[in-house]
């Protein structure tokens, strides 16, 4: 169903493993949107749709689930509406760590919930 050798060379050419970074290339060739689902268990919770084709897409300002009509933005919070392949938790030490390091910013654990992050091919 999928070209693997093209999606393998895709990806050899957009990671930097050393860097330790998702490429802001990288990005807009594969993630389709980027979808907040709110506080779900008491983490908050996102859902990253890949678009594995390679064709470049805008992410910007797409998919507040608070702009759509109830139908529609509850539609968005069912898994069952997705093809999830990978779910993941990031702690708070996670954050934290992001915060301090990467961000450089002030870690203020009121600000943060851990993060669970799910991902889904179109």
């Amino acid at each position: 169903m999928f070209d693997m050798q093209a999606i393998r060379e895709r990806l050899d050419t957009y990671i930097d493993l050393k860097g330790h970074k998702v490429s802001e290339e990288m990005i807009d060739m594969f993630v389709e949107r980027v979808i907040y689902r709110g506080v779900v268990n008491g983490n908050d919770e996102f859902l990253w749709v890949m678009n594995l084709s390679g064709d470049t897409t805008d992410t910007s300002a797409k998919y507040r689930i608070r702009g759509y009509d109830k139908a529609y933005a509850d539609s968005l919070k069912d898994d069952r509406n997705f093809n999830i392949v990978a779910r993941m938790l990031i702690p708070l030490e996670e954050c934290k760590r992001y915060c301090e390091e990467e961000a450089h910013r002030m870690y203020k654990k009121n600000n943060w919930k851990p993060i669970t992050l799910k991902i889904a091919i179109l």
